[in-house]
């Protein structure tokens, strides 16, 4: 694999986002062969001042160097295995931040889309990974976002979503918990969440991990476990990371 194939995904910017603090990128490798171990793999960077060996931890995991002059040069990555018998993968981890609401027209409000931050993140990563498939097979797994519980210890919270001049309540299965269905629709027509009270609030998101096979000209798609994550809606700048 080409340096620059690799980091398509390292370069990979999402703390523009609102709602995500930082991101960190891990690669990682593995054989097809079976009895092959990490400890049997060697990957270099194959540059022309030389050969740099990138060190594997013991899950074969590894981290790429990234300089002006190997985006420059564009190196090979090699390793010392059959070609074809190697499996390279990248993992973006996400850092989920505070999100405060804004307050407008007499209430605390929050746009529906800052609260599902993995919408916009799900679009930068299906877009590299449409990059990488001109040139070789792709699997991505990428979490789908279904839906969020909010939830506040204040037995007098209350949420709502306001669409248009048309306002809703909530589904709230129990006191202090509401849940809301994540929809790409909402996002596109500017859908908002108002909140009361203002402090106190944290969710939960439910998310599909959905993995996705993009060869040349064929892409197929399972959904496999569920995947949870809790991020704080209002509160200290604590943050949760998600993949």
């Amino acid at each position: 694999m080409r340096y620059a194939m690799a980091l398509t995904f390292a370069n990979i910017d999402l703390t523009d986002l609102d709602g995500i603090a930082s991101q960190a990128v891990k690669f990682s490798v593995r054989s097809r062969l079976p009895g092959v171990k990490p400890s049997d793999i060697r990957i270099t960077l194959e540059t022309k001042d030389g050969h740099q060996a990138l060190p594997l931890d013991v899950d074969g995991s590894f981290t790429l160097p990234v300089t002006a002059a190997l985006q420059k040069e564009d190196p090979w990555i090699t390793a010392n295995q059959p070609k074809g018998s190697m499996v390279m993968s990248a993992t973006v981890s996400i850092f989920l931040g505070a999100i405060k609401p804004e307050f407008l027209d007499g209430e605390w409000r929050v746009e529906y889309a800052r609260i599902f931050p993995m919408h916009a993140a799900l679009k930068r990563a299906e877009n590299a990974a449409a990059i990488v498939a001109q040139d070789r097979s792709v699997t991505t797994t990428l979490p789908t976002p279904r839906s969020v519980t909010l939830s506040c210890d204040d037995k007098l919270a209350n949420a709502w979503i306001v669409v248009g001049d048309k306002r809703h309540q909530i589904a709230s299965p129990k006191i202090g918990q509401f849940v809301l269905p994540y929809s790409r629709e909402l996002i596109e027509r500017g859908a908002v969440i108002v909140v009361h009270p203002v402090n106190g609030w944290q969710f939960e998101y439910q998310v599909d991990r959905q993995t996705a096979t993009t060869p040349a000209k064929a892409r197929e798609q399972s959904r496999t476990q569920e995947l949870q994550q809790v991020h704080p809606l209002i509160g200290p700048e604590n943050s949760t990371s998600g993949r």
